[in-house]
């Protein structure tokens, strides 16, 4: 199954190794990288393995207590829409899907 990341998620996940690196070091970003790589992991092999988010066909897949991944599936790819921080206003990312 192929996985795509739109250019909101790539952006996003850039902003956010970039954060982790800049205020808690580099150990916290590839932490962070590990915990993806081990979501999207389960993903691929559990498609339905996460709920959806609010009342969407986008999906919601917890990566640590700070960050939520939102994505959606197809028969042929795993579509990363964007990470959310999990303290934002949720109707401010409902608005943007």
């Amino acid at each position: 199954m192929k996985l795509v990341f739109s250019s909101r998620a790539g952006q996003d996940y850039f902003e956010i190794i970039q954060y982790l690196d800049d205020n808690f070091g580099i150990e916290k970003a590839v932490t962070f990288e590990k915990q993806l790589k081990e979501k999207l992991t389960l993903i691929k092999q559990q498609l339905q393995a996460f709920g959806f988010f609010f009342d969407t066909d986008y999906r919601k897949c917890l990566i640590n207590p700070y960050i939520t991944m939102i994505y959606t599936v197809t028969t042929k790819e795993i579509r990363v829409h964007t990470f959310w921080f999990n303290r934002a206003n949720p109707d401010r990312i409902k608005q943007s899907l």
